[in-house]
């Protein structure tokens, strides 16, 4: 939900770099978990990433607080997507 969210606030914003931006967005977070722990890169700079905050779940605990961020800021990137929308490109009838 957290990347639908974004990538709609990109659609919003900037229509024709939002399928960039979406694939950008995922591909550069995925690389940033991988590379950045492979490389020993500060615990910090690391948490950067949601897929490090998303549990294994039938090995790990569900982690109720990073999924409800994650979630809190797809709905909010999606709300202002939405107002943008209205905005955009729509003349009165």
């Amino acid at each position: 939900m957290l990347f639908l969210g974004l990538a709609a606030l990109a659609f919003a914003l900037l229509p024709r770099a939002s399928t960039g931006i979406a694939y950008a967005l995922v591909i550069g977070t995925f690389l940033w978990q991988l590379v950045g722990s492979l490389v020993g890169a500060p615990a910090w700079l690391v948490d950067l990433t949601p897929f490090q905050h998303v549990a294994l779940v039938p090995a790990e605990p569900f982690r109720l607080g990073a999924a409800a961020v994650m979630l809190t800021i797809a709905a909010v990137a999606a709300t202002v997507a939405v107002a943008a929308f209205r905005r955009r490109d729509l003349t009165g009838a």
